[in-house]
């Protein structure tokens, strides 16, 4: 009976350990994500959309995730005959797990996916209306 008890002992602190392993691991995923995220200043363009096709205009959109949650939305548009910017939006974002970013702007929250994310290249989702928008952002303007 005591070796029964002193096995199921050791088998409850085996798992244990390995619950904590999980969570030290999932911070360490989700801090590498971070760390990408505001990687070389945290700004990230405009490459590619679900459903448009971007000119070079379009291409100088960008992000810019800031290490202190803060971040900083441009639109460029070149209507007026000149690429400059057109819209500029200074919001919030936290990341909520490895795959899920919250994005504050003006009052409105989005939950965007993280379908990616390399030190060159992220490529986001998210629902808008009845679809799925994919919007790709590349470290370099106008690489793609």
């Amino acid at each position: 009976m005591k070796t029964r008890i002193i096995i199921f002992n050791s088998l409850l602190l085996i798992l244990f350990a390995f619950s904590c392993n999980t969570e030290d691991e999932v911070d360490s995923q989700e801090s590498i994500i971070e760390d990408l995220l505001t990687i070389e200043g945290g700004r990230w363009f405009a490459e590619g959309q679900t459903g448009l096709v971007l000119d070079e205009c379009d291409k100088h959109t960008n992000y810019t995730f800031l290490e202190n949650g803060n971040l900083q939305f441009e639109i460029y548009d070149d209507s007026s005959g000149t690429c400059e910017i057109g819209v500029s939006i200074s919001g919030i974002w936290k990341l909520i797990s490895e795959t899920e970013l919250v994005l504050l702007f003006e009052g409105q929250t989005s939950i965007v996916n993280i379908e990616s994310v390399t030190v060159d290249v992220l490529v986001l989702s998210w629902k808008l209306e009845d679809e799925t928008v994919t919007y790709i952002l590349d470290k370099s303007q106008g690489n793609g």
